[in-house]
């Protein structure tokens, strides 16, 4: 490229030694900072002119020189400036630039809001001390709860949320990015907790690339303030109506899939999903007595399990309750699994056998929670059932009390 393109300038801050990239996009201009280069480094990074006595004309012809305080003006009047970020001239090029700017307007779509621009000007103005000294922090806490920029905002049809997180970008792009990956693992772990198989979500193209927008969603406010459980539940019903169409309000189901992501999810082969009757079961055995399955509705909360995979911590709970709403001899946080080994290995101690779930001996001394009561209860039935262990131990226990009946020849003789 042998010319700055269409709509962009290079600013020179006189006095100051600084430059910058200004982009103009009707009312509103970008600029961008491109750190310590000077004027001919950075027309020569982002045309690629290497001849001097073109950069040289070519800076001429496309610089702006103002001075600093008509540069900070700028910020205030009708060309309305717009901060960007820092431009990275070793890896980015006009088309980096331009992109970036179509990007932004295409998404904030506020600075073409004239009654935000003027509280926007009012906010900067107040951020600004007398000595004028701007705190940027200040700046953009009161642009998060300004209730004009609200209005604002309400009236495009733009959530404070979501322009929220457009100032969390600019304060800290490196936190924000880090959100957005961590919010890619916390969508792809909703979509196995649903039962996707995560090769299928590596393998499956539209499949994961649909869930990477659900997660950039959720960090960009779309869903709402992304650390708020609001939020997370409409990330997660997204993953739930994307992976399982059968949960899909087209299709009789809860959920409405959100046109973004049905569209990126187009072509998506069907995804293989494993049902949750074998993991409800699973917390049965773990917290609940088998006499008191019959009234729970495995195929119900196999539904709950998989429309919300967190729905998990409640099943627990719930058992932990009906089983100490009966057998409250025991701690409600012990496990129903470790109370009937225990016990099963109490009989199996005493008895020498094992005995199943529904054994009424294995309930007798649950409900006693009495080590030394249930050891005669164990013998004493053992001997009433003809259990052979019990009836060994007994005739051993015996002998060893009596004697074994046999005279010595010696003691016999000396008597």
């Amino acid at each position: 490229m042998n010319s700055l393109p269409e709509n962009a300038t290079i600013v020179e801050v006189e006095g100051t030694g600084k430059y910058y990239i200004r982009v103009d996009r009707g009312g509103v201009s970008f600029f961008f900072d491109p750190g310590d280069k000077n004027i001919t480094q950075l027309i020569a990074d982002t045309t690629g002119l290497e001849d001097p006595m073109a950069l040289s004309q070519l800076a001429k012809d496309n610089t702006e020189t103002i001075d600093e305080l008509s540069f900070e003006q700028q910020f205030l009047d009708d060309d309305f400036l717009v901060f960007v970020g820092d431009y990275d001239s070793a890896s980015e090029n006009w088309t980096d630039i331009l992109n970036n700017v179509k990007n932004i307007t295409e998404r904030e779509t506020w600075w073409g809001n004239k009654e935000f621009r003027d509280e926007y000007i009012r906010v900067y103005e107040f951020a600004t001390d007398d000595d004028g000294v701007f705190d940027k922090t200040t700046f953009f806490e009161n642009l998060k709860t300004n209730g004009t920029i609200g209005k604002a905002l309400g009236e495009l049809e733009i959530s404070r949320d979501f322009y929220n997180r457009t100032i969390d970008e600019r304060l800290d792009p490196y936190q924000y990015g880090m959100d957005l990956d961590t919010y890619v693992g916390s969508v792809q772990a909703i979509a196995i907790e649903a039962g996707v198989p995560l090769e299928d979500i590596k393998d499956n193209t539209e499949l994961n690339n649909s869930l990477k927008l659900v997660a950039n969603n959720l960090n960009n406010g779309v869903y709402g303030d992304p650390n708020t459980k609001a939020a997370v539940s409409t990330a997660t019903q997204q993953v739930i109506a994307l992976v399982n169409p059968a949960f899909r309000e087209a299709n009789g189901g809860i959920y409405t899939l959100h046109d973004d992501i049905l569209k990126a999810s187009k072509g998506m082969s069907t995804v293989s999903i494993t049902t949750k009757h074998d993991e409800v079961e699973e917390l049965l055995n773990q917290f609940l007595p088998q006499s008191m399955w019959g009234d729970i509705d495995v195929s119900k909360e196999a539904s709950k399990l998989q429309m919300e995979p967190n729905y998990k911590y409640e099943l627990q709970e719930k058992l932990k309750d009906k089983r100490f709403a009966q057998f409250n001899m025991y701690d409600r946080d012990i496990s129903w699994s470790t109370i009937l080994s225990n016990k099963k290995g109490s009989i199996k101690a005493a008895w020498g056998i094992d005995v199943k779930w529904d054994n009424p001996v294995l309930n007798d001394i649950i409900s006693m929670n009495d080590t030394t009561k249930e050891g005669e209860y164990l013998r004493g039935k053992g001997m009433e059932l003809g259990i052979d262990k019990v009836k060994n131990d007994f005739a051993l226990a015996s002998a060893s009390a009596y004697g074994d009946g046999v005279i010595k020849s010696q003691n016999f003789l000396e008597n």
